[in-house]
């Protein structure tokens, strides 16, 4: 039986720079998905930075999330931030979808090719 697709959003989270800026930045994110009537936001955190404001930045959308209905997964987060998360507890609160990386394109570019003359 096949499943029918969330309607999925993506974007992306530079980080607030202050604990002051966490509750305008959720605000701004949860009407984004109230307004697109996403069931799931793609979070891509590859330039949040990987500190406390950080991961309660993202605790804080978790929450959102939770209360309404919505998921929230993340996308491309660095490994200090991962190790963060994990050291405070949260990592079965914040799912990681995948992590994009360039070794795709690398590959098409020709880097994987095998060189003349060598086997």
């Amino acid at each position: 039986m096949a499943s029918a697709a969330l309607r999925t959003i993506t974007v992306t989270l530079g980080g607030p720079s202050s604990s002051d800026e966490l509750a305008a930045l959720r605000d701004r994110i949860v009407a984004l998905v109230v307004r697109e009537g996403a069931e799931v936001a793609l979070c891509d955190v590859s330039g949040l930075r990987a500190d406390a404001v950080g991961v309660e930045a993202l605790g804080l959308l978790q929450l959102a999330a939770r209360r309404g209905g919505w998921q929230l997964r993340l996308l491309n987060p660095s490994r200090e931030l991962l190790e963060l998360i994990a050291f405070m507890g949260l990592s079965g609160s914040l799912p990681v979808v995948q992590e994009i990386t360039a070794a795709p394109a690398a590959r098409r570019a020709g880097t994987g090719a095998r060189r003349r003359g060598r086997r």
